[in-house]
């Protein structure tokens, strides 16, 4: 009885350590908000345990995964918000509905001060996703292969 006490309390604990959010993705100290761009999946309600029942995560972003043990929240494995330097990124968006995922490739040209949101649309079993800057909501970036003037070994996910 007392290691599943402990095991319990462990579990709790668990969410108690978890990594902040937004996720800063460069070494060196934090920028203000004018020098760096935000990217975020928004989330849905959230259901059993407090664990959002929907929404998009980051799972990649320049060729490094960034799922992590501790997690980033109640039940997330991946950032759902993440800080970059401006210039060119590319990521693998994780769309999630209860227990199905879909997975998106995506390179973006961060601008500093911008914010960018994961958009998706569901269709049968089929998910659109996209990138898309809160401000103008243009749809910017796109998928890996497409983009203008491409580094010679892109950092891809």
């Amino acid at each position: 009885m007392k290691n599943v006490a402990s095991l319990v309390l462990s579990a709790l604990c668990a969410g108690c350590i978890a990594i902040p959010t937004p996720y800063k993705t460069y070494d060196g100290p934090p920028l203000p908000p004018s020098a760096q761009a935000l990217i975020f999946g928004p989330l849905g309600p959230p259901g059993m345990w407090g664990v959002p029942i929907n929404g998009a995560l980051i799972a990649c972003l320049d060729g490094v995964s960034l799922q992590s043990m501790l997690g980033y929240g109640p039940g997330l494995a991946h950032p759902d918000k993440v800080f970059v330097t401006p210039g060119r990124h590319y990521l693998k968006a994780m769309y999630y509905r209860d227990r199905a995922y879909a997975h998106s490739s995506m390179w973006l040209d961060a601008q500093a001060g911008r914010e960018y949101a994961i958009r998706s649309e569901v269709k049968g079993y089929s998910v659109r996703m996209w990138l898309e800057d809160t401000t103008t909501k243009e749809v910017v970036g796109g998928i890996p292969g497409g983009e203008p003037n491409p580094a010679p070994r892109p950092m891809q996910c």
